[in-house]
């Protein structure tokens, strides 16, 4: 029995620390897509060991019938309770994107690299600073930038307060361009290749996920 409950206190630990266990992934050298399933993968485990546990312990002697009802109940209810604090989205593991062309002009409105489109006081935006600065700081030679769209200064000084000082924060000139470029959802993620290209790499913020990020590691290796 004490077993048993060690084992729910560390899936209540491995739960918490979520996050730690996903940047720790990318640490020892996997990729977005492995570091996200990585939590997922030892909270089930955990899971697993806890439905042992409880056979081995106060279940041992209890019909086969109620065994395989308690083992169920155990294993529905821990993974429920890991994907209810951490819910997978569908845009997590898909890399759904859109080719995007602009005249040679327009497309300088966009620098190299990773860059996101926000909206002042978009929350959807600002929820993304965390997964930059974790972006940035695994792939340093990736340039990383955030276009503020509205001329909002406060905006803009938010943004450099929260974001790594190695991403690039700036107002957008070109509003033009960006209506081009953006189906008109924020924030919105773009990906250029080279600074003398035209073709650019869209994705809404659905769509934007750890598949899309492996995705930008690989083509900026090439």
């Amino acid at each position: 029995m004490i077993r048993f409950i060690g084992f729910l206190l560390l899936l209540a630990v491995f739960i918490l620390q979520h996050n730690n266990v996903e940047s720790l992934g990318l640490t020892i050298g996997l990729n977005h897509t492995y570091s996200k399933l990585l939590p997922y993968f030892i909270q089930f485990l955990t899971v697993c060991f806890s439905v042992y546990q409880a056979n081995k312990s106060f279940l041992q002697d209890k019909s086969r019938g109620l065994k395989k009802a308690a083992s169920i109940f155990i294993l529905v209810a821990g993974c429920g309770i890991a994907f209810a604090f951490h819910p997978i989205y569908e845009g997590d593991f898909t890399n759904t994107y859109r080719k995007v062309i602009l005249s040679s002009e327009k497309s300088k409105t966009f620098d190299t690299g990773l860059t996101m489109i926000a909206l002042p006081g978009c929350e959807f935006c600002l929820a993304r600073r965390e997964e930059l600065n974790e972006f940035k700081k695994h792939h340093p030679s990736i340039e990383v930038s955030v276009l503020i769209i509205n001329n909002d200064q406060l905006a803009l000084e938010e943004y450099k307060e929260t974001l790594s000082e190695n991403i690039n924060v700036k107002l957008a000139n070109d509003l033009a361009a960006l209506k081009m470029a953006i189906k008109g959802s924020y924030p919105a993620f773009f990906f250029k290749a080279s600074a003398d290209t035209q073709e650019l790499i869209h994705w809404t913020n659905n769509e934007f996920g750890v598949t899309a990020m492996d995705f930008i590691v690989g083509e900026s290796e090439e």
